[in-house]
């Protein structure tokens, strides 16, 4: 017989992913931010998940059939995607979007039996959208996942680490959650490389603190780090809760930063002011994550593979943090530089799955360099 369950009834067998939020009150578990969501050992014959979803907003020019030449900007809902991964297969099985504020998505469904493992992932980022699991309808039962890695992984970035655009391959192309593939982002590939378990807080456009130049940015990451989801307890109207960092260690942090900052550094008016305030807003947040994480993970500040005018700004910014505290941990990686008018390039003049695959090599290959493991 097939019963209705709440999702708190089975919480206990959830191993969550990447920073997720319970909210008791509204009895929802939500997983906003890119490859968030959790791993669960089911044997029965079948589960279906109730999810909630609100999606996120993109804008698109529209051409008047009456009047060609003439465009207007219209808004669009831009709904979350989800994958579900059986037995730790890497490729999905089921991959869609949530295309309703409310909506019933089949897992799984057989006779044989036996005891699977599902992971359910979101592929898109938080960037306005949000994805929950409130109810279930399943005929079998739950186990917790034994699973055994060498620790959590955690990538800090911008649209670079989200991985805008990485399925397509139009260079011009805007943002569509369609084609951002977080299973595919380098952060991801790195984390499998090395059997670890990522975590991504990543927002497309997001810079290290306030830039100088008098754009709007809805947060930017000294804003945001030190919270579970501060996006979705906005639009909750609740109070932002601090992430547990005691309780989900990171062997390795990765900050991906600095790409927007250059960008808004170029629509500044006076360009040696906002240097130097990314300079010490940079060193701030360093400090941040190492106090966050404590003296044991590593801290990694990398930069790519789009943009390089911070990089020596951020290994000096290291250098002299270093020779002043003497932590050792910490250091700085250069991705590859894309290659122009090549296969490397996706939408909106971002890496594609294939430029991800590459920028994923080099990073396990200098984190295995550093003999992070041995230790």
């Amino acid at each position: 017989m097939i019963e209705k369950e709440t999702i708190s009834k089975v919480l206990p067998y959830l191993k969550r992913n990447g920073r997720t939020y319970w909210d008791e009150n509204g009895g929802t578990l939500y997983f906003d931010w890119t490859l968030s969501g959790f791993t669960v050992d089911f044997k029965g014959t079948f589960l279906s998940l109730q999810f909630t979803a609100v999606p996120g907003v993109r804008t698109e020019k529209e051409q008047d059939p009456q009047t060609p030449l003439q465009q207007s900007l219209v808004k669009i809902r831009d709904w979350p995607w989800i994958a579900v991964f059986l037995d730790g297969n890497e490729v999905p099985y089921l991959e869609q979007p949530l295309s309703r504020k409310d909506q019933e998505v089949v897992l799984f469904s057989g006779d044989d039996q036996k005891s699977h493992r599902l992971q359910v992932v979101k592929l898109t980022e938080g960037n306005g959208s949000l994805v929950g699991v409130k109810g279930l309808r399943c005929q079998g039962e739950f186990s917790y996942p034994g699973q055994v890695s060498h620790g959590g992984i955690e990538f800090i970035g911008d649209s670079i680490t989200c991985g805008f655009g990485n399925r397509s391959r139009e260079e011009y192309r805007e943002f569509h959650a369609a084609d951002e593939n977080g299973w595919m982002t380098y952060g991801a590939l790195t984390a499998r490389a090395l059997g670890m378990d990522p975590t991504l807080i990543a927002v497309s456009g997001i810079t290290v603190a306030r830039p100088l130049a008098n754009i709007p940015l809805p947060y930017t990451m000294d804003e945001l780090y030190v919270y579970t989801d501060r996006p979705l307890a906005d639009q909750l109207g609740r109070q932002a809760e601090e992430w547990d960092f005691k309780r989900h260690q990171n062997k390795i942090v990765v900050i991906n930063l600095g790409t927007n900052d250059a960008t808004m550094m170029q629509l500044a008016e006076d360009q040696t002011q906002v240097d130097e305030k990314f300079k010490a807003d940079y060193r701030s947040f360093l400090k941040e994550v190492r106090m966050r994480n404590g003296r044991d993970t590593y801290i990694i500040c990398a930069l790519g593979s789009i943009d390089y005018y911070y990089y020596s700004d951020i290994c000096r910014i290291v250098e002299t943090y270093k020779a002043e505290t003497g932590d050792q941990r910490v250091s700085c990686f250069k991705f590859t530089k894309m290659i122009p008018l090549s296969d490397d390039v996706g939408a909106c003049m971002h890496p594609t799955e294939k430029r991800h695959r590459k920028m994923a090599e080099e990073l396990t290959a200098y984190l295995k360099s550093l003999r992070i493991f041995d230790c």
